[in-house]
């Protein structure tokens, strides 16, 4: 018996940590399937029901990328801003590659005339190699320069923008 115990604590442990990872596991599904019917509402145009069901995406994954995202998108559309800033900002700490969610960070800072904030989302966009849209920050970041009145870079970035 004294041989065995350790073989036993082995097996325990092992069964635990299977036990953990399927419970992580079937979390994770059932945060998507929550995420999956929240893109769908949206995509029906059921803003109410999109934010429902990617409030239940969020309290089983609270790190759920494209949950925030979407919240924060729609949030942006409804004009509530703080909200807005608040799920793409989680977004980025999830994810600081995500460069959907720093441009429209950066669009809202513009609606806010937030000038600065907006100028350093857009400019750190510019410096990530593999952003696929650089014409959209030149714009925004034109815009920007622009509202506070720094013609000469506005002009650039506007150039840019276009070539």
């Amino acid at each position: 018996m004294q041989r065995l115990r350790p073989l036993i604590l082995a097996i325990a442990l092992l069964l635990s940590a299977c036990a953990g990872t399927q419970k992580t596991e079937d979390l994770n599904s059932k945060a998507d399937f929550h995420y999956k019917m929240a893109a769908g509402y949206f995509e029906s145009r059921e803003i109410a029901l999109a934010i429902k069901e990617a409030s239940a995406t969020l309290e089983i994954e609270p790190t759920h990328r494209d949950a925030h995202y979407l919240m924060g998108f729609i949030y942006h559309g409804r004009r509530d801003y703080t909200k807005a800033i608040r799920h793409y900002q989680q977004v980025l700490e999830i994810d600081p590659k995500y460069h959907f969610a720093r441009n429209n960070l950066g669009t809202v800072y513009l609606e806010l005339e937030r000038w600065d904030e907006a100028r350093d989302e857009f400019k750190a966009l510019l410096e990530e190699a593999l952003y696929p849209t650089p014409e959209l920050a030149h714009n925004n970041l034109g815009w920007a320069y622009y509202q506070k009145r720094d013609y000469d870079l506005a002009l650039e970035h506007f150039k840019m923008a276009a070539f």
